[in-house]
């Protein structure tokens, strides 16, 4: 059985996408870790005032994320809207996404599933 805890994975901090600010990011699991198309997990906590910037899959794969807690503003393909815990969010093959902590003092909190075509 495998089983992991996401919050006992240590946490690296970086830009991501070239978006601003910072997040923390922890790699749950990777493709090679399931026997099925699922890509990866990865739970990620963006900083007040901090975004995954805009930007375009080149590989056919297919995100959900899942908004844990916090309020962002979402954008995919163009189209933005606010997000609050308890949303997901899909990211359709090849297409363009980013997200951005509208908050000055919480963190949001996502976990992202990546799913191979």
């Amino acid at each position: 059985m495998l089983v992991k805890n996401f919050l006992d994975i240590e946490s690296i901090r970086g830009r991501s996408h070239e978006g601003e600010g910072f997040v923390n990011k922890r790699n749950v699991f990777a493709e090679a870790d399931f026997e099925s198309k699922l890509g990866g997990i990865i739970y990620t906590e963006i900083l007040p005032d901090s975004s995954i910037g805009y930007h375009t899959h080149e590989h056919a794969d297919e995100e959900l994320y899942i908004i844990l807690g916090g309020n962002g503003l979402m954008s995919v393909n163009g189209e933005e809207r606010a997000v609050k815990a308890g949303d997901i969010v899909v990211n359709p093959y090849f297409g363009s996404h980013g997200l951005k902590n509208t908050s000055s003092e919480e963190l949001l909190k996502v976990l992202v599933l990546g799913v191979e075509q």
